[in-house]
């Protein structure tokens, strides 16, 4: 891993890491159950604008990868690109 640092890659696995996801008093993803699904929806790359969406429908770290289409579509998230690229990223999570 130090060769991949010396490109200007950070290990952020280690307990010492300055990551920016890692709370020292909360756990690494902080103390809410929900927190992880935020986080997936951030590097989804522009898609946390829909995580009050999530957060409303009591979408947790469980229930994420058992959503379907017309999940996504109930939750109010309306824009198709957007529902297929979650829902991609969801059928990756499940296999």
């Amino acid at each position: 891993m130090d060769e991949l640092e010396g490109l200007g890659f950070r290990d952020f696995s280690r307990e010492d890491s300055e990551s920016p996801l890692r709370d020292s008093d909360t756990g690494f993803y902080g103390n809410s159950e929900f927190s992880g699904v935020k986080i997936w929806l951030q590097v989804l790359g522009g898609l946390g604008r829909y995580w009050p969406m999530f957060q409303i429908h009591e979408v947790d770290d469980e229930v994420l990868p058992l959503l379907s289409l017309d999940d996504l579509k109930d939750m109010g998230i309306n824009a198709v690109v957007s529902r297929r690229k979650m829902f991609s990223a969801i059928q990756k999570l499940s296999r």
